[in-house]
């Protein structure tokens, strides 16, 4: 998948020096990097880097919401900011369960 893929484009070293290349919203995964890498590449422009917001966020969510709730909080500082989904792998499924158990009357 995208994780094993840019891990194999992405060394340990080119995401410790990250900084240097991306001093705007530093990418802190390889999958960040390679995407920002491959973004700068059509868009080298600093007005197209304030158009794409990297911050702790996890899945569909926002630094704002991952504030509100504890649980993502944990989540988005463990993942060290991952934004995929398989940083909640499993939350959804829940939800969607608990929406099936209260309209089987169940819960």
């Amino acid at each position: 998948g995208l994780k094993e893929y840019a891990a194999s484009k992405c060394s340990d070293r080119q995401l410790l020096k990250a900084a240097y290349k991306f001093p705007y919203n530093t990418p802190r995964t390889k999958e960040a990097y390679l995407v920002r890498d491959t973004f700068e590449s059509h868009f080298p422009q600093q007005a197209a880097r304030e158009t794409v917001k990297y911050e702790a966020s996890i899945a569909c969510s926002t630094a704002v919401a991952v504030a509100w709730d504890e649980e993502f909080k944990k989540v988005a500082l463990a993942s060290n900011g991952e934004q995929s989904g398989r940083a909640v792998a499993g939350i959804h499924n829940a939800a969607y369960e608990d929406v099936l158990l209260s309209a089987q009357g169940k819960q």
